[in-house]
């Protein structure tokens, strides 16, 4: 039996919804978490261990005992309760500090800032991997980490007292079709010939429902306060942007039920316009994002169009943007 890498020293558990241990192995299991003892047993390979809702707090120590073959116990230290915030999308989501405008002297250790990363399928461009368990922000890795991730942690700890993870689940030029289950991309595609130039590009990651299973699928059972989805410069091709508002809807159904939260709040951020590509494809692309919110319950837009350089793909003016959806995701958190 094993816990998921999710499950670590310095771990940030979502408050006040079930906390969630997804893990594999038939078996026995004991938690003791903030001096509370519960008792799972396990008859499938794959499962998740699901613990009462818990106020923002921390720090705690988590210790489980597996009683499978033989005996053994894990213990995790510095865990706390507090906002949990999945990244997903391609390159926007994924440029680093060092990418960006931001000044030097937001590059600062900061406890209450942690950053859990999903291994790709482009290594190398991480500092770490998923087997490193969730780390807390350090001075001399700032500029290395996703601008998006540790600025808007950052914020949302500095306005709430807080403590907030982000897990980093993005890869470059990837199209929404690989972030999808393989059989539902394979239906809402269009022809190869109305693809992207990424698809043929980049095949590594770009093949239906690659993406879903390397990265996003390890997201299931875990606990998540919402979702910022930044990603579609690689579906703009006209064919694919009339298909978008589907995927994208599928998208959102699959992590709502991976974490057992129907209503749970996502953030789409709407890309910027680029000089270069101020075609129909990209415009019906754009529509396609700000219609997912006027047509679902709890996805809302946030748009990067007025606040970040247009003459660039990856615009380097990250901060505002930062402010702009850790503001929205503080209104979602701490509404009614």
């Amino acid at each position: 039996m094993r816990l998921s890498y999710l499950i670590s020293d310095n771990a940030v558990f979502a408050m006040d919804v079930p906390i969630l241990l997804p893990g594999t192995g038939k078996g026995k299991m004991t938690v003791i978490f903030d001096d509370i003892e519960y008792n799972f047993e396990f008859n499938e390979e794959n499962w998740v261990a699901e613990l009462p809702p818990h106020k923002a707090g921390g720090p705690f120590r988590m210790t489980v005992i597996f009683d499978d073959i033989i005996v053994h116990r894990q213990s995790f230290s510095n865990i706390h309760v507090g906002i949990v915030v999945l990244l997903a999308g391609q390159s926007n989501a994924e440029l680093k500090m060092c990418e960006t405008n931001t000044p030097d002297y937001f590059c600062r250790s900061n406890d209450n800032v942690r950053i859990f990363t999903f291994d790709r399928p482009e290594r190398g461009k991480e500092i770490f991997k998923e087997e490193d368990g969730w780390q807390c922000a350090r001075e001399n890795q700032v500029k290395n980490l996703s601008a998006i991730a540790y600025l808007t942690a950052m914020l949302l700890s500095k306005n709430t007292g807080l403590v907030c993870g982000v897990i980093c689940c993005y890869q470059g030029a990837s199209m929404i079709y690989s972030w999808l289950p393989k059989e539902a991309a394979e239906r809402l595609m269009p022809p190869e010939n109305q693809l992207h130039y990424d698809y043929n590009a980049y095949p590594d990651w770009n093949s239906p429902g690659i993406l879903y299973d390397l990265m996003l699928k390890k997201t299931q059972g875990f606990g998540l306060s919402c979702v910022i989805w930044y990603q579609g410069e690689s579906d703009t091709t006209p064919g694919e942007a009339k298909c978008y508002r589907a995927a994208a809807n599928l998208l959102i159904d699959e992590i709502r039920k991976g974490c057992g939260n129907k209503l749970l709040p996502v953030l789409i951020v709407q890309i910027a316009d680029f000089d270069s590509r101020n075609d129909e494809g990209w415009k019906l692309l754009q529509m396609a994002q700000l219609e997912l919110e006027n047509r679902n319950e709890n996805i809302f837009v946030v748009s990067a169009g007025d606040i970040c350089e247009s003459n660039m793909i990856h615009p380097v003016s990250k901060f505002p943007l930062a402010v702009r959806l850790a503001d929205k995701i503080m209104a979602l958190i701490f509404r009614g």
